[in-house]
């Protein structure tokens, strides 16, 4: 299955456009004093194994009332969410299922991307939940646990992932 024109854009849209959001110097963004750029850490197991770590970051899609979360964008490896719905999400739990289910699904719910490494192509979510604990003006904090494939159907190549992460929200909506 491959990622949709719409998560393309939302995934170039992290890579370019967070690290120029802010000043990560700054402790007032991302949570106050011990967490001035926002952080995740996560497991992978499957066909791919990996403990991940760093930067994690919230933000609007551009042209769009959609929101996602970024954990790792720059690093080898990294993990996107993106809601499949229009407003900024609240606490709660949501289902992760794939990118056409997530935007065509009835209840609110968000689709999920790891790349493992840099020109390979990237897994995307099945199933699981992604938890979001708190919502505010400054982040968006949470954990998280998906399944993700990628390859042939009937045969896919399966990893899981699991982790939490305290995001710093560039885009100021929530509270």
């Amino acid at each position: 299955m491959r990622r949709t024109p719409f998560a393309r854009v939302f995934c170039l849209v992290l890579v370019l456009g967070v690290p120029a959001c802010g000043d990560s110097s700054s402790t007032d963004e991302g949570g106050g004093p011990g967490n001035p750029t926002g952080t995740f850490s996560g497991t992978v197991t499957g066909v791919v194994t990996a403990n991940l770590s760093g930067l994690a970051t919230a933000t609007r899609v551009p042209g769009t009332d959609r929101w996602g979360i970024a954990l790792g964008v720059g690093e080898p490896q990294w993990i996107s969410f993106l809601a499949g719905f229009d407003g900024f999400p609240p606490p709660g739990t949501y289902p992760v299922l794939s990118g056409v289910q997530s935007i065509q699904a009835t209840e609110p719910t968000f689709s999920a991307s790891f790349v493992a490494a840099a020109g390979t192509s990237s897994f995307t979510s099945s199933e699981g939940t992604l938890t979001i604990t708190t919502s505010s003006t400054t982040r968006v904090a949470g954990s998280f646990q998906f399944t993700a494939e990628r390859g042939t159907i009937g045969n896919p190549e399966l990893v899981q992932i699991q982790g939490t992460f305290d995001a710093i929200n560039y885009e100021g909506g929530g509270g």
